[in-house]
């Protein structure tokens, strides 16, 4: 047999026998969120994606996201792409910034008086939920949330 033969079927042996590492591509994935149930066109949509090493910011702190988007509203709706992102546990909290101001509005008592969501659907009870509740893993190149917002 000639080299590249043999050098063919060394290299379909190590494919067989595992020993060939797999590409840093497919240990990562794209995610698909559509956001509705928004009760207006006014200002945007604000989500922070928290991964789970930065979960103690979750979700609170958007400074302490893995990512964040602010997109627009069509149709009541709002969707965002977070692109190439490590397989892993992550969370998203949403936020709909009516007036624009980068932070969720309260009235004297504490309660939001702008809508919000987060990751699984989650309903708050006295606060805001854990990461945990709201975790799901991203293991695969794609996936899609729907999440649907709530408002008092």
């Amino acid at each position: 047999m000639n080299r590249y033969i043999l050098s063919k079927l060394a290299f379909l042996f190590f494919l067989m026998m595992g020993n060939v590492q797999e590409s840093p591509a497919q240990n990562r994935g794209n995610l698909h969120i559509e956001i509705t149930n928004l009760r207006n066109h006014r200002g945007h949509v604000l989500v922070s994606l928290f991964a789970e090493e930065g979960k103690k910011g979750f979700p609170d702190e958007p400074a302490q996201a893995y990512r964040k988007a602010k997109v627009p509203i069509e149709n009541l709706k709002a969707v965002v792409h977070f692109e190439n992102l490590p397989h892993g546990a992550y969370a998203v909290a949403v936020l709909h910034d009516e007036n624009d101001n980068g932070k969720m509005d309260k009235n004297f008592l504490g309660i939001p008086t702008e809508g919000f969501a987060f990751s699984n659907n989650v309903r708050p009870v006295f606060g805001p939920p854990s990461f945990h509740k709201a975790a799901f893993e991203l293991n695969r190149r794609s996936k899609t949330l729907l999440i649907k917002m709530l408002y008092f």
